[in-house]
């Protein structure tokens, strides 16, 4: 890749295979945790040149393990048959591929001989429709191409080798953006589709296949993982150049031009000899291989893009980003905090996989056809945090009942008074209104109650922390203007509910210089009122 964005995260290391006879079109070998696995796109070439005309299948092999997986791939591209290194067969039949849910049937043999009966699983459709569209592209790209060219480049894609010595002839073609996207797509959708064999066969009770190891493996959960960064489905691949979130996750080698398969003859035996061939590639130096840019024709550098702006808070889904143009430029990359996300014609880019609230720095660099520009100054951005309010409505009540401590000890009958209440719930932070309470009472030189009345009356308002579905909040009862007591609210809510309850009890002096004792109980209850 001319302009490669690797990170050093890379996924794999990828190589073309030109040699004729080799069915393998391109390979792949694992970095980091995943070296020593490797997975390949098989297909049918041209024996005239060694270009590829149909992919046919899937490969994927680990070397430590000494296990391998074969997908052979359908004519309109989906996988029809897995085969493993333990002799055992997948059959996939009837595939449901939805918006809503997809499925695959699979169904197992060993030896020619049926095992259990077939198991329909879950399987990613987005991303085997990808795999569909990748298939068909090949064809199509061979039924237009000249067969005697035997060479295919996309725009922006270096012909050149990082390993090939300046006089030495090119192989018959390099890495175009059509391989690259077909390794990453058949690789991704390879994943998954040994992740369902591995479903179906716990599903039936199948063991001693491949399928749950390579399923769990470095390399493709680290596929399968990188894929998953796109929110929602997949999207569909584009139609020229390199994917950005490939170029993230691969870095292109130069060409293979003889690889021949194994004496079996299958995916994986064409595999083994690449792959080997790739680790020494990366064993030579710590640092991977980048293949060498092109100097523009009239040595001109483009400028960094200036004016970039970042929405602050504009848009609730969105950072959008926006720049002045650069002469020259017919495309320009947009990276945010050094990842890059886009890749937009125009001088504006929507980027939508964002946390609101989360705050990115976006950078922007120009290219022309050979070469991209200086990076501009960062600014940042975010999307507008919206607050979630939710409100209730309902009532609260209010009951006092007083106790004289002296001669009959009579008590006032309980008086109750309820009102209507209401509260906001915004983020953590709870206001809740209603009525405060006012009450009387009198007894005689007895202790006989004499009068108790109790009314709602003056707005009250309390703001309570509410954290993980409970708050509490607590108020002040007067005697006679002199704080008495104090009632302690314990309350809990929900997306549909809110309620609230405290009491205390605590005595008053009469004035007979006697004393009496107050019980003093308040409830909420509340429903969602919130559209």
């Amino acid at each position: 890749m001319a302009r490669t964005t690797a990170t050093p995260s890379r996924l794999a290391l990828i190589a073309a295979i030109t040699d004729v006879s080799n069915p393998m079109a391109v390979a792949g070998n694992g970095t980091g945790a995943a070296l020593g696995e490797s997975t390949g796109v098989i297909a049918t070439k041209r024996s005239s040149d060694g270009v590829p005309t149909r992919l046919e299948g899937l490969t994927w092999a680990s070397r430590l393990t000494g296990l391998s997986a074969d997908l052979q791939l359908a004519d309109e591209g989906l996988p029809a048959v897995y085969t493993d290194s333990s002799g055992v067969e997948a059959r996939f039949s009837d595939y449901q591929l939805t918006d809503a849910a997809s499925s695959v049937t699979v169904s197992f043999f060993r030896n020619g001989v049926a095992q259990g009966n077939p198991a329909t699983v879950p399987i990613d459709g987005a991303r085997l429709l990808a795999l569909q569209t990748m298939a068909e592209r090949v064809r199509q790209a061979v039924q237009g191409a000249p067969a005697s060219t035997g060479r295919q480049v996309a725009p922006g894609v270096s012909t050149t080798s990082a390993r090939q010595p300046q006089d030495t002839p090119l192989s018959r073609f390099t890495l175009s953006a059509l391989l690259v996207n077909s390794y990453w797509y058949g690789s991704v959708a390879a994943g998954d589709t040994l992740c369902a064999v591995r479903a179906a066969a716990e599903q039936i009770g199948v063991n001693g296949l491949v399928a749950p190891d390579a399923c769990q493996s470095p390399l493709i959960a680290a596929f399968l993982s990188r894929a998953a960064t796109r929110r929602g489905a997949v999207a569909e691949p584009p139609a020229s150049g390199i994917d950005p979130l490939v170029q993230q996750a691969l870095q292109a080698d130069a060409d293979v031009t003889e690889a021949p398969c194994g004496p079996a003859g299958g995916g994986v035996s064409c595999l083994e000899p690449i792959a080997s061939q790739l680790t020494d590639r990366q064993d030579e130096s710590a640092q991977l291989p980048t293949l060498p840019r092109e100097e523009p024709s009239d040595g001109v550098i483009l400028p960094a893009p200036t004016g970039v702006e970042a929405s602050d808070g504009t848009f609730a889904d969105r950072v959008r980003i926006t720049w002045d143009a650069v002469a020259g430029a017919i495309i320009y990359e947009v990276y945010r905090d050094g990842l890059l996300v886009g890749l937009p014609t125009s001088t504006v880019f929507d980027d939508t996989d964002v946390t609101p609230g989360a705050t990115y720095a976006y950078t922007i660099r120009a290219c022309d056809a050979k070469e991209c520009g200086a990076f501009s100054q960062p600014d940042d951005g975010y999307a507008k945090h919206e607050d979630v309010v939710k409100s209730f409505s309902g009532s609260s009540s209010v009951c006092v009942t007083v106790t004289a401590n002296y001669g009959v000890q009579g008590s006032c009958p309980q008086r109750c008074a309820s009102t209507g209440a209401s509260a906001t719930l915004q983020n953590e932070s709870l206001t809740l209104e209603r009525l405060g309470s006012s009450f009387t009472y009198s007894f005689d030189s007895k202790g006989s109650c004499i009068e108790a009345t109790l009314i709602r009356t003056g707005d009250r308002s309390y703001t309570a922390n509410a954290v993980n579905g409970g708050f509490s909040f607590s108020y002040t009862l007067y005697s006679n203007g002199v704080a008495a007591a104090t009632v302690n609210m314990q309350g809990s809510y929900s997306d549909t509910s809110l309620s609230a309850s405290g009491s205390t009890r605590y005595d008053v002096s009469l004035p007979n210089e006697q004393s009496a004792t107050i019980d003093f109980r308040e409830d909420i209850g509340m429903k969602s009122s919130s559209p």
